[in-house]
């Protein structure tokens, strides 16, 4: 206001209306998409048309960034390998700083997002007419359901997006597991080969697998193993082993996509 008073800084106003105003109340209106702090003066026009001086200049007006940005528009939404890619079109904003993203398991919990965390804040980038964002490290043949709203640098959100469904794919092989034991034993029961052997992820099922040692068709030993929950570490207990003889053992592991590993683990048990 100061600064509004000292001489020569009358070119800073500028008129807030076209023509004359007929009298008070006055409302200037302004459309919300920037910060601003605004001085008025105003001045009297008698019927000849002569203006009267400027009054002293009004008190600080505060305009706020109240106006949300657009709701984005999603071009695609697609299940890739073990994630989801979004690609939607930029917003036109030029205060956008920020896509929310939000996701669930159900659509339904995503009804209402106003107080739900957020899953990811993804930037905004100037210029750039679509966004593509990737949700990496998902579980394959699992649907995943998803809202998007717009940010600007006010804070302001944007309505969000209709729920959108994705499904992942999975098409990687797990790698083959690992021995730990195999070895001839006696035991209450008689004799028999103790397997032991570990994979390095969760959810697999394993098929065990003997032949003779050093070639032969190779046979099933058990039914396959299923995992439980968590469960890497496997054991199994081979009673059909003949006492005295020499094997190989291999075993593979299958995930939950029914992808096989492409490789097998081969041990050899000698008596």
């Amino acid at each position: 206001m100061a600064l509004a008073e000292r001489a020569g800084n009358e070119e800073a106003f500028r008129p807030a209306h076209d023509g004359i105003v007929a009298g008070s109340p006055y409302q200037d209106t302004v459309d919300g998409r920037g910060l601003g702090r605004f001085v008025y003066r105003v001045r009297s026009v008698d019927a000849s048309g002569n203006d009267g001086p400027w009054s002293a200049a009004f008190p600080l007006v505060e305009v706020r960034d109240v106006t949300a940005p657009s709701t984005p528009v999603l071009q695609s939404v697609f299940g890739d390998e073990n994630a989801v890619a979004i690609t939607l079109r930029a917003g036109a904003e030029p205060d956008l700083v920020s896509y929310r993203v939000w996701r669930a398991e159900r659509a339904d919990a995503l009804a209402d997002v106003r107080r739900r965390p957020s899953h990811a804040e993804v930037p905004a980038t100037a210029g750039r007419m679509t966004e593509i964002w990737r949700d990496e490290g998902l579980p394959g043949l699992r649907d995943w359901y998803y809202r998007v709203a717009a940010v600007d640098a006010a804070g302001n959100v944007s309505t969000p997006t209709a729920v959108v469904k994705a499904r992942p794919v999975d098409t990687r092989p797990p790698n083959p597991p690992v021995w730990l034991v195999a070895e001839w034993i006696v035991d209450e029961v008689g004799d028999a080969v103790r397997l032991m052997w570990r994979a390095d992820e969760e959810s697999l099922t394993c098929v065990l697998q003997r032949r003779p040692l050093g070639g032969g068709v190779w046979q099933a030993v058990s039914p396959p193993i299923g995992a439980t929950g968590s469960r890497r570490d496997f054991e199994f207990v081979d009673r059909s082993a003949v006492p005295g003889a020499d094997y190989d053992y291999r075993v593979s592991t299958q995930d939950a996509a029914g992808n096989p590993s492409v490789d097998f683990a081969i041990r050899e048990v000698r008596a």
